[in-house]
């Protein structure tokens, strides 16, 4: 009789930019468990519910094999077959009308094995990095001349005053959260500015709701009171440009900008002390601040309140490897690949584990473009991706294949599969075939590319590659090049309200769901949680349209229309919506038209005028 003995494996968390490690125990070639790693230098043995449920999702939904659309269906087809026929679209288009879209969610090595590949081609170069952070990763570079954030997670303990801006950190990061709460056990204030309705609120010492995407006028406000109050950084005073950004903060008044922004001037007056009398403080802040049209200068007007303050800046990451992606070249050198799919040129797409057709803004329009383009799709699980792809590779999960990650810390780690793929190839693997096929140089190990990767990587030459497969793993480049203060002006508002869209509607992450919901949804204790999107709205609102809490309602932009339940929430403003992004039953990114930050070219996937209808 054979008796199968439950092994344990470390791996990488497949979710946020934590990138925790935890233990995964297998029996009969099934992951059946987690747990926490308590040495663990990114959790401390504290990781999320998300992490210690995501092996769930492993077997539900894959895409088993290689699969080919013929007479406008996807039939299975062989991995030569598949891979034949892509060799063959590939070499007939134009580089120009080519375009590699990478992944947060696959290994450095995969991604650096799709740069290799995309750039003999001369082609097209995108990754999910700019739907999210090429914001934030802009405005790092202008003033700090670094893409990353330079402290660690754990110099949030250090900090006397958290001041956390467009990010819900308890929902999103909880394990970034443990250390904001030890930094309030020690006497820290948790300081929170927020335009929708948000977990950490009940966790913080003083809460201020504003209008939706209007942060600017109130950072600029912050940054006119430190500077009042003399309690910055003096250094700055021998900058030559010091002068000219004070003088850009005069009409920041605190009865002009409480009324614009339509929020609380006892509290604002409040943060402002708070602020000027702090001697170290975090800055932390997520989606909310930064993907607008005003991304980067949301960002910029926050990096000048750091600045001031000698503080900690802290921009945290999405997927698990979306730092990486960047770090080994997954950017785009010239137009992204929404300006490419608009404009018409895109003719060709490779899509990494990328699910754009939910992802993307103006969902509608984006829909009708992708079926006029021929679509390769590298994926794990079934989504909307396969209603516009005409080769679908299948690849490995995070689990079932071995690499590095990088996190939001630029904290490099290997990782290792925890099973051999059930369904697909790993990343890397696929990739590298694929450079074989195309006649280029390719590799006959993972560790060969990772050693050739830390060499050629610009920010991991400093990286000791014995180091990546220990518990801390190894830094990318962290340092500070410098610290420049912007002058940024708010010069108009997003979207404005009218007779015919007298809402504002904004989206929202849930505690219990990850980016377009692959992984979540089929998670099977997540799910029962929550599977379905909701609107979420004030009473007062619901009140005076005479709707009921559970009633369903459509909601209408220029641009498209969704239908769901709606449910009352009294930490929503009068005026907003709130709908969450994760899920089919209501594509909200249809409603949002694409409008481009023009520094950073990320999207608007935040804010967009409305009206509903029963």
């Amino acid at each position: 009789m054979v008796i199968s003995v439950r092994k344990s494996f470390e791996t990488i968390c497949p979710f946020c930019g934590c990138g925790c490690k935890l233990n995964f125990y297998v029996k009969n070639n099934k992951i059946i468990s987690a747990s926490p790693i308590k040495n663990d230098p990114v959790s401390k043995g504290k990781p999320c519910i998300k992490g210690l449920k995501s092996y769930e999702f492993l077997l539900k939904n894959r895409i088993k094999t290689p699969l080919i659309r013929k007479n406008g269906k996807l039939v299975p087809t062989t991995w030569g077959k598949a891979y034949s026929l892509i060799i063959k679209k590939i070499k007939e288009t134009p580089s120009e009308n080519l375009c590699f879209y990478g992944s947060g969610s696959a290994s450095n090595e995969a991604n650096y094995l799709l740069v290799k590949l995309a750039g003999m081609l001369k082609a097209n170069l995108d990754s999910s990095a700019s739907l999210c952070h090429a914001s934030s990763i802009r405005a790092m570079r202008l003033a700090y001349g670094i893409t990353a954030m330079s402290p660690k997670m754990d110099d949030v303990e250090k900090s006397d005053v958290i001041f956390i801006v467009g990010s819900d950190t308890k929902s999103d990061y909880p394990v970034l959260f443990e250390r904001v709460l030890k930094a309030k056990e020690k006497g820290a204030k948790i300081v929170l500015i927020y335009d929708s309705y948000n977990f950490t609120s009940n966790f913080a010492d003083i809460c201020l709701l504003i209008d939706v995407g209007e942060f600017l006028p109130i950072l600029n406000y912050l940054a006119r009171e430190i500077i009042k109050s003399k309690k910055f950084d003096k250094r700055l005073e021998k900058n030559k440009d010091f002068k000219k950004y004070v003088l850009s903060l005069k009409n920041y008044e605190l009865s002009i900008v409480s009324k614009n922004c339509r929020t609380n001037k006892k509290k604002l007056k409040k943060i402002s002390e708070i602020l000027c009398k702090s001697r170290k403080p975090s800055f932390l802040f997520g989606m909310a601040l930064v993907q607008h049209t005003l991304g980067t200068k949301n960002a910029l007007a926050l990096s000048n309140l750091s600045i001031l303050k000698n503080g900690f800046l802290i921009p945290m990451r999405g997927k698990n490897n979306i730092q990486g992606c960047g770090d080994v070249g997954v950017v785009p050198k010239n137009e992204t690949f929404l300006e490419l799919l608009f404009s018409n040129k895109l003719k060709t797409a490779v899509v990494l584990e990328s699910n754009i057709a939910k992802s993307f803004p103006q969902l509608n329009t984006v829909h009708k473009k992708l079926k006029k383009t021929f679509v390769i799709y590298i994926g794990s699980h079934k989504n909307l991706m396969l209603k516009f792809s005409d080769i679908v590779l299948p690849c490995a999960t995070h689990f079932e294949e071995s690499g590095t990650m990088t996190n939001a810390e630029r904290r490099v780690r290997s990782f290792k599969k925890v099973l051999n793929p059930i369904y697909g190839k790993e990343k890397w693997i696929i990739f590298n075939e694929l450079l074989k096929g195309f006649g280029l140089k390719s590799y006959k190990t993972l560790d060969e590319i990772t050693k050739e990767m830390i060499k050629k990587v610009i920010q991991y030459k400093k990286i000791k590659y014995e180091k990546l497969k220990t518990k801390e793993g190894d830094f990318g480049n962290k340092k500070i090049k410098y610290k420049k203060l912007f002058p940024i002006e708010y010069t108009c508002v997003e979207h404005e309200i009218s007779k015919e869209f007298p809402y504002l509607l904004t989206t929202k992450r849930l505690p219990y769901h990850f980016t377009t919901s692959e992984m979540t949804i089929n998670c099977k204790s997540l799910a029962k949680i929550i599977n379905k999107a909701r609107a979420y709205m004030n009473p007062l609102d619901l009140k005076k349209e005479r709707i009921l809490p559970g009633e369903r309602i459509t909601i209408i932009s220029k641009n498209g229309k969704i239908n769901l339940t709606v449910e009352s929430n009294k930490y929503i403003k009068k005026g907003v919506i709130v709908v969450p992004y994760h899920f089919n039953n209501a594509l909200v990114n249809k409603l949002i038209p694409l409008s481009l930050d023009p520094f950073s070219k990320e999207p608007n996937l935040k804010i967009v005028s409305v009206r509903i209808k029963k």
